[in-house]
């Protein structure tokens, strides 16, 4: 018996609508209509001796809506909206994919919101 766990993002609670942009060779911006974003565990944070922070999260992208070369990479940024209405960009620090469950577990970090930049 096999199991198929490539469909689970059909019942996440509270997905998101994101806009993962692309930027090589040129800036490209792609919908993705379900994506969940996640907290780091405490447990992450501190195994990573300081390269992960509090403030950085996880998002985790289903592959059977992105086509091979729409597979997220680092320094691409995923675009969503904030509990306020506000758009922000995520820049991607790291990301795995799981043939198992066709998802791309996207780490990254609010670049703005750390540096202070503006």
């Amino acid at each position: 018996m096999s199991f198929d766990f490539t469909d689970n993002g059909e019942i996440w609670d509270n997905p998101e609508s994101v806009t993962l942009i692309s930027v090589t060779p040129s800036e490209t911006n792609i919908s993705v209509s379900r994506a969940l974003r996640l907290p780091l565990t405490t447990r992450e944070i501190a195994a990573s001796n300081g390269v992960y922070t509090s403030q950085d999260c996880r998002w985790l992208l289903p592959g059977s809506l992105l086509t091979a070369a729409q597979s997220p990479r680092p320094r691409w940024r995923i675009q969503a909206a904030n509990e306020y209405g506000d758009t922000v960009d995520w820049t991607i620090l790291d990301r795995s994919y799981s043939t198992m469950t066709d998802l791309f577990r996207c780490t990254c970090r609010d670049l703005v919101l750390v540096a202070d930049l503006r």
